[in-house]
């Protein structure tokens, strides 16, 4: 039996992920930001910050890749370690000056983004997508399964 790979779920969860990013960096390449761009703006949304456990339990992932994006973004000038006054124990992950400079960009790119992907998709289509998609999460996430890594960066442009 041979088998349509244009039918398989996994070819296109990983090409839209893959188209869609790529979008989001080619919109945001005024800025030398590569990546991580959906953890930015959680970071600049929240305010006065966030701990680095509260960023790795909503993005769901594991503390040293937490860490890795956090240092790449403050390494790039866009987020600030702080002191938490609430509990010293703990730093609050916040946005710099050089993050709120790009937030309107960021935002209008997610924004152009989700339009793009659904475009011509009826609103009831879109939410019957979503909730299927949840679904699918769910299900999934009921099976075991070993670590991942997923990060989609720029390509270099040098030689």
């Amino acid at each position: 039996m041979k088998i349509n790979t244009d039918d398989l779920f996994v070819k296109n969860l990983h090409l839209i992920s893959k188209d869609y990013f790529g979008a989001l960096s080619h919109m945001m390449v005024e800025t030398d930001l590569d990546r991580n761009y959906y953890t930015l703006l959680l970071i600049c949304e929240s305010g006065d910050g966030l701990t680095q456990k509260k960023l790795s339990e909503f993005l769901e992932v594991d503390k040293v890749t937490m860490s890795r994006k956090i240092d790449h973004l403050h390494g790039l000038g866009y987020v600030e370690r702080r002191s938490n006054p609430a509990d010293r124990r703990t730093v609050l992950i916040a946005p710099s000056e050089k993050a709120s400079h790009i937030l309107e960009s960021l935002k209008r790119a997610f924004s152009r983004a989700e339009r793009e992907a659904f475009r011509g998709i009826e609103p009831c289509e879109r939410e019957a997508f979503l909730a299927t998609a949840q679904k699918v999460r769910s299900n999934i996430g009921g099976m075991p399964k070993s670590p991942v890594k997923l990060e989609y960066k720029q390509k270099s442009s040098k030689p």
